[in-house]
């Protein structure tokens, strides 16, 4: 049993478990687990993510070849080609002559196979911005070819007050030259105005007083409508009785319909005309702070009056 303990504690100390609290050990296992999909499987699609997370932890001139290699098996020419200059400064510094001899081998068989991208910028406001496949780029490579891997590629260009211009690209396998131009940016189309509301206006004593005199009033109007369309309604009425004795006329259906209209005028203007009454004597019997909108619309076939409020 003796054996045994001792055996997994330096199993323990020759084989740390990988977690995000050791980065060096976790680099490692994702270094082991690319080389296993890419060696063992010829998954180098998979691998690569693998080896660009253990060289982002741990960055090396071995775990960069790889990466350089499999971006070059996934036929990303330009990232390859990207990584294996990185790969040739590691190997310069740490003296390493056969990551530098692999290294110089991967740039010379890619430079002849390299796309480039020209993105040309008529009009380069400061605060103009532009993202390449969701990566900003900076001014200083606008107007300048780059390498860039083969494939569509999508360029967004921005700037405040400006509505947002989006452009695509396709970018071919081998030596391609692409340009796209970015246009000027439109003005960016202004906000509507904002929708006029119900004006709310909050009142306490004594001009609550005031206002309940004003509504009370209103009610008072209400009613002398009222009056005013119940009386057109009852001389039109009696008109179309006389213009329809064993038949109506044309004058006696206009008649009729424009008695209708009056009486459903009054009707209305009464109904408003009481609830403005009975507000405005709320107002005035009551000293709280009341909060109240009203509106009042006439028309030619309608009255209307409404009142809300908080009280």
């Amino acid at each position: 049993m003796r054996s045994r303990t001792l055996l997994a504690i330096a199993l323990s100390l020759v084989a740390p478990v990988a977690s995000a609290d050791d980065p060096a050990a976790l680099a490692q296992s994702l270094f082991d687990e690319g080389r296993r999909l890419a060696n063992e499987q010829n998954n180098w699609v998979a691998a690569c993510p693998k080896f660009a997370e253990s060289h982002r932890l741990k960055p090396g001139g071995g775990v960069v070849l790889n990466l350089a290699l499999c971006y070059r098996k996934t036929g990303r020419t330009a990232s390859a080609y990207a990584r294996y200059k990185e790969g040739l400064a590691l190997a310069v510094r740490d003296k390493n002559e056969a990551r530098l001899k692999i290294a110089k081998d991967g740039i010379d068989e890619l430079e002849p196979q390299l796309s480039y991208l020209t993105i040309v910028v008529r009009e380069e406001p400061p605060e103009l911005k532009l993202d390449l496949d969701g990566q900003a780029i900076s001014r200083a490579a606008w107007g300048s070819r780059f390498p860039i891997d083969p494939g569509k590629h999508v360029v967004v260009a921005s700037a405040p007050g400006k509505t947002a211009w989006r452009g695509e690209v396709s970018v071919e396998d081998t030596a391609d030259q692409k340009t796209i131009e970015v246009p000027r940016l439109a003005d960016a189309p202004k906000e509507p105005p904002p929708v006029p509301r119900d004006e709310v206006v909050r009142i306490d004593h004594p001009t609550r007083r005031v206002v309940g005199y004003v509504v009370a009033g209103v009610g008072v109007v209400g009613l002398g409508l009222g009056s005013y369309f119940g009386a057109r309604a009852i001389t039109a009425k009696s008109k179309s009785d006389d213009e329809c004795v064993g038949g109506c006329t044309v004058t006696g259906s206009d008649l009729s319909r424009d008695a209708v209209r009056y009486g459903n005028v009054s009707t209305v203007s009464f109904a408003a005309g009481f609830v403005a009454i009975g507000a405005g004597a709320y107002l005035l019997l009551t000293s709280t702070t009341v909060q109240t909108t009203a509106r009042v619309s006439l028309g030619p076939n309608h009255a209307i009056f409404a009142l809300t409020g908080a009280f």
